[in-house]
């Protein structure tokens, strides 16, 4: 079996968007477009780590979040995708047609 992402994880730690936006410093808005996307952005990771630590005593280092973060970048954004600026190079088709 597969092990979550770690975004997923983390996610789960709280009971809800509003009490993660709470946490974090954010909008319950900006916390459902998080979760949405399954990313945190780089410039809240130290309230992150922080908060994991010290509220969950569940420690996350900004190594396996870089980790996470790096396991996310082959998948083009939905932006890109809707402007057209995503194009597979040859080894995607190539591995979609396997």
């Amino acid at each position: 079996m597969n092990n979550p992402p770690l975004f997923d994880l983390i996610f789960s730690l709280w009971d809800s968007d509003v009490d993660m936006a709470r946490d974090m410093g954010v909008t319950r808005h900006c916390a459902r477009q998080w979760i949405a996307r399954g990313c945190i952005p780089m410039a809240h990771w130290p309230r992150l780590t922080n908060v994991c630590a010290t509220k969950f005593d569940h420690p996350v280092s900004y190594a396996s979040l870089v980790a996470a973060r790096l396991a996310r970048q082959g998948e083009p954004s939905r932006k890109v995708r809707s402007l057209g600026l995503y194009q597979k190079s040859q080894a995607d088709e190539q591995q979609e047609a396997a």
